[in-house]
């Protein structure tokens, strides 16, 4: 009997009888099943029972379009970051004199800045989705780079970003032993939570980062929201500046952990030969 891949032909091409040969399964056509030229065997490919392993999905595609957007992110937050400066320096020359600036300079400040945040939020939606899949899609990817067993369920690859407090810790140990266990270094058969190695100082950055930057945008709206004068207002201008200019090499460490544990995961899956999704 030959291999089945090689051998897989339709019985619809002959005239007749066929010869002995593996066509589709007339009960399951998503196995192939032997014809030995005069009846159906009962020997099928996958053979019955057959559990399939874990298969590996590239993470090239979404990296790639994450490094894009991510591009797109560092030139519009410069773009935010002068035109905070140009809303500080006016909201100064308010405090100092209301005179001094007129109503349409303000509405202009207004609806330039109103448009640079819209397109922030646009554009930090799309990123945020695809950068969900693409953490999500790693953290599955570990069983097929040989990972025994893993902390936690994939979903919590979504969900722990959304969990009050717990999403102050969960992503960081779920980023922990995507790394770890997407060393290429590693034995054919780790484990995901036996391997305890410490993560760079590249991971730990990027999360400290992380936490800073979005303390600080929830205390700039906060301030925003509740600011009664043109001095709160300002006060609150300041704290959104510092965290826009913070967003900048947030967005430049973003960009390096995923290009990182992508080819890490390149480099490990083609080390170890892992049976890979077609796409």
């Amino acid at each position: 009997m030959g291999s089945p891949e090689d051998e897989r032909v339709s019985p619809g091409a002959f005239g007749g009888q066929p010869p002995p040969n593996w066509y589709p399964d007339p009960q399951d056509p998503s196995r192939a099943r032997y014809w030995d030229g005069i009846r159906w065997t009962e020997h099928t490919y996958p053979p019955r029972g057959a559990m399939a392993g874990p298969t590996y999905k590239s993470l090239g595609t979404l990296a790639r379009t994450l490094i894009v957007l991510l591009a797109v992110t560092l030139v519009l937050g410069m773009i935010a970051v002068f035109s905070d400066w140009v809303e500080l320096d006016l909201l100064g020359r308010i405090v100092a004199d209301p005179e001094s600036v007129s109503t349409a300079e303000a509405d202009a400040s207004d609806q330039r800045q109103a448009l640079i945040a819209l397109l922030e939020f646009l554009l930090w939606l799309g990123t945020v989705v695809v950068f969900l899949v693409w953490f999500r899609r790693a953290y599955r990817n570990l069983p097929a780079l040989g990972a025994e067993s893993l902390r936690f369920s994939s979903g919590w690859a979504v969900g722990a970003w959304f969990v009050p407090f717990l999403n102050l810790v969960r992503p960081k140990q779920i980023m922990d032993d995507i790394w770890r266990a997407s060393d290429p270094a590693l034995p054919a058969q780790p484990s995901a939570t036996g391997n305890q190695q410490p993560v760079p100082f590249l991971i730990v950055g990027w999360w400290a980062m992380f936490l800073v930057t979005n303390l600080l945008s929830w205390y700039a709206f906060t301030l925003t929201r509740n600011a009664v004068s043109t001095e709160e207002l300002r006060n609150a201008s300041a704290v959104n500046f510092a965290s826009d200019v913070l967003y900048l090499p947030l967005t430049v460490l973003v960009y390096l952990v995923i290009a990182r544990v992508t080819r890490r995961q390149e480099a490990r899956a083609n080390q170890l030969g892992a049976s890979r999704a077609a796409w």
